[in-house]
Parts: C-alpha cells; structure tokens; sequence
C-alpha cells in the first residue's frame, strides 16, 4: 500500500503538493470576499449649494427622495456648503430646498 506508510506522507513533493492546493483554496476565498465587497447597489451624492450669485449657502436642506417608495433622506449643508448623502438605494431623486 503505497499511501499507507507515514514516511510516504513527508516526501517534499507531497509537501509542496499540499502547499500549492492550499495557496490556491486560500487565493480563491479571499477573491470571493474581495468581490463580493465591491458590489453595492447603493450611491452617494455630493455636492455644493450656491445661491444665484454664486456664494454657497450656510445649512441649507438637501433631500434625496424617491416618491415611489416614499424614502427619503434629508441632510444639512456645511460652513462650506458643501453636503455628502451616503448609501442612497437606486431611484432617488436628488432635491435641494430653496435657501432664504
């Protein structure tokens, strides 16, 4: 019985047989997980709120909604105007209240 002897299980090529499988496997997993980290169906919006003249707005409202599924998502611009929405479902629709 060829496999039956234990010293047969320590040769090198057997060694690096082992190796090169487990290499492979543990390749293959990690690309699962790294793919599967990629994919999203979710966005994110940026931008700036300026007023006609072209100077930004201080704490205005923007909404991101879609009317369909009534969700909506409401954040404040910054002392730069600037607003980040994140992870925003497919279908929204980007509106920004008037400024005062």
């Amino acid at each position: 019985m060829m496999f039956a002897s234990p010293t047969h299980w320590h040769s090198p090529s057997i060694r690096i047989t082992g190796f090169l499988i487990l290499t492979v496997v543990c390749g293959l997993l990690g690309s699962v997980v790294a793919f599967g980290q990629a994919q999203s169906n979710a966005a994110d919006l940026q931008g700036f709120v300026r007023d006609p003249q072209g100077a930004v707005v201080v704490s205005a409202n923007v909404t991101a909604r879609n009317p369909a599924t009534n969700f909506s998502r409401t954040v404040q611009t910054n002392s730069e105007g600037y607003y980040l929405i994140v992870s925003l479902p497919p279908g929204v629709i980007l509106k920004t209240a008037p400024w005062l």
